[in-house]
């Protein structure tokens, strides 16, 4: 059966629409770093997999969210990290700021146009509002970027057609700026 005869997409929320590793990393980095430990991003990241796989067996069904402060302490023991509870608590807290895929809202666009879709979490709905939000504000950053590039295009055009040239990466004020100082001077 090919997937164009499939009505209904189910897919995890995490490691799926969350970038769970990026959140991961950006967790560890400063524990790692003020201990002293030189561990690289994949040894964080293979650590994580090998310390939450072992959880799931000793704790089949639970929520993702509670298995976190023993998947915490593992890591800590395996690597000298601190163990105290600020933070094997801070590795659930860390959840709150997991960033988005880019391409997460408009891929469920996408997607919806062709299948209902379904996302599943063995996460809490704790983390699957904070999750929730993570998406809301990607999607509107999202759209500021684009406000932004169409802005940036309007006056790419302007220019090209007054003859100035606009620098790569240039946001409307600065283009703005530099040609108002090129037309009028330096006002010092």
């Amino acid at each position: 059966m090919s997937l164009r005869d499939r009505k209904i997409l189910t897919f995890d929320v995490v490691g799926t629409l969350i970038d769970f590793e990026a959140g991961l990393i950006a967790y560890f980095r400063p524990i790692v770093a003020a201990a002293g430990l030189d561990i690289d991003d994949a040894t964080i990241l293979t650590s994580f997999a090998t310390a939450e796989d072992e959880q799931h067996h000793l704790t089949p069904g639970i929520p993702f969210t509670a298995m976190l402060p023993a998947i915490y302490r593992t890591m800590a023991a395996k690597h000298g990290l601190p163990a105290d509870d600020k933070h094997v608590e801070g590795l659930r807290l860390s959840m709150e700021f997991w960033p988005a895929f880019p391409d997460s809202i408009e891929g469920m666009k996408a997607l919806r146009k062709r299948f209902r879709l379904v996302a599943l979490t063995n996460a809490d709905n704790w983390a699957l509002a904070h999750f929730a939000r993570t998406l809301e504000e990607h999607n509107r950053n999202v759209a500021r970027w684009r406000r932004i590039e169409e802005a940036r295009q309007q006056v790419r055009d302007a220019a090209a057609a007054s003859g100035v040239a606009v620098p790569e990466g240039a946001v409307p004020a600065q283009v703005a700026a530099s040609r108002m100082s090129a037309l009028f001077g330096r006002m010092s």
